[in-house]
């Protein structure tokens, strides 16, 4: 999910860099932006998976304490990340217009990236555990209800089989 909005980002980024064609380092960037965007979302969901169960309930106050937790390991992540790249990007110790492209696709994305991964996925999650929840009570409603259909049934059954035998062993 959050692959298309950093990829979002890398258009924006070029488009305001004046970049309007996109080469081969800038797709090979896309690539190694998509894998640590894709890592990012991974750990954020890895550690609202860990710390929240059912049985204590699931708040937007608990995800958001969760996911505070991995704020900074997130946003450390990107910031010595785009740290690193920016100077290649703008050339700072010298040009190179191939590593150009591909260093602004990866600190660019890479910033809007981050963003929607300590927003949007703690968002998405809450919303799938709430759907989740309701399609898994409804399905517990629906099988007692079969379930206690199927009970009233077995019971008129073993009232007519009582009936049955009783009639049997009085000669009926």
């Amino acid at each position: 999910m959050t692959v298309p909005f950093g990829a979002a980002g890398v258009v924006y980024a070029l488009y305001m860099h004046g970049i309007t064609l996109y080469g081969f380092f800038s797709a090979i960037g896309l690539i190694g932006l998509s894998g640590v965007v894709i890592n990012d979302a991974i750990v954020m969901i890895v550690k609202l998976e860990r710390e929240l169960d059912n049985k204590t309930g699931i708040t937007i106050k608990n995800i958001a304490d969760v996911a505070r937790t991995r704020l900074r390991a997130v946003f450390l992540t990107t910031i010595t990340t785009v740290a690193g790249l920016l100077p290649t990007a703008y050339g700072v110790a010298g040009y190179d217009s191939m590593l150009s492209d591909m260093m602004l696709v990866m600190a660019w994305g890479l910033i809007f990236g981050t963003v929607i991964t300590l927003i949007l996925i703690p968002m998405l999650y809450l919303s799938i555990v709430k759907i989740q929840g309701r399609y898994i009570s409804s399905r517990k409603k629906k099988m007692q209800a079969v379930t206690a259909g199927t009970d009233e049934k077995i019971e008129s059954n073993a009232v007519s089989a009582e009936i049955t035998y009783s009639n049997i062993e009085n000669g009926e």
